[in-house]
């Protein structure tokens, strides 16, 4: 049985648990490719409506898929936010706070490889938000209290854990650097080479070894037109957001704004 079939298994699985307990009932964390496979799946296993992707916030790149019976009525992240902020204990997923001390630094590589070293599988936790004080850890909550009562360190830095509510996730978009392009076309192989400083033949190979993620969803099509609004992902490079694309060069190129973090 390869990957897929074990995600449509364990996908119609929830779908099937929660029609007979009539409760909602969710997968792991999903990675951007496997969210488009569970995508897929669903939409060939007739498992929408009460099927819906969420990671804690908007933006988030690892989700659970969760499956909602139908006296729940919420079908997107803005719904759900309001249904788990009347109703904590419904959200599957929680927030670990690991406050560092103030006179070591750690990067996301040293917070999750400790987590992974306390034996937790990467699957049992989503995005990791770095930020100067800490790290805010979205974790199922089954899993939240030992993360809370084992994690201690990251790298250098000591770490004082609690566990919080994903209604008072602090997810503010990072810091990006702004960035003024031109392409010869919107193709994703010409603006990824751009954006990642990349040659156009790099970019394409990127493309096709899917390490290029478009909304978070891998493309393997490198002829794909983007459009403003769109953010590309490259696997070790970052993130790039696409502002704006206005107008032309007096080449004929096109003009692109864009954020890159």
């Amino acid at each position: 049985m390869d990957e897929k079939d074990l995600l449509r298994g364990a996908l119609l699985d929830k779908a099937r648990t929660r029609d007979t307990e009539y409760r909602i009932t969710h997968t792991h964390f999903l990675t951007p490719a496997q969210r488009a496979e569970a995508e897929t799946i669903a939409r060939a296993e007739h498992l929408y409506p009460g099927c819906v992707f969420y990671g804690g916030y908007p933006e988030a790149e690892r989700t659970v898929c969760l499956f909602l019976p139908d006296y729940i009525e919420a079908d997107g992240p803005g719904a759900l936010a309001h249904l788990f902020a009347e109703d904590p204990e419904l959200c599957p997923l929680c927030i670990v706070r690991a406050e560092k001390d103030a006179f070591s630094d750690a990067g996301h590589r040293d917070y999750l490889g400790a987590l992974l070293g306390l034996g937790i599988r990467r699957e049992m936790i989503g995005d990791l938000i770095v930020s100067g004080g800490g790290c805010q850890i979205i974790a199922l909550r089954r899993i939240a209290g030992y993360i809370a009562e084992q994690f201690r360190s990251a790298g250098r830095a000591s770490l004082r854990c609690t566990v919080a509510e994903i209604g008072t996730l602090a997810a503010a978009p990072p810091a990006g650097k702004e960035l003024f392009i031109s392409v010869k076309s919107p193709r994703l192989d010409a603006v990824a080479a751009a954006c990642f400083g990349l040659s156009r033949s790099a970019a394409a190979e990127a493309v096709a070894r899917g390490s290029v993620f478009v909304n978070s969803v891998p493309v393997a099509k490198p002829e794909k037109l983007l459009a403003a609004g769109d953010t590309l992902t490259l696997r070790g490079r970052g993130k790039c957001r696409l502002r704006a694309m206005d107008g032309t060069t007096k080449s004929g190129r096109i003009k692109i704004t864009a954020e890159k973090y």
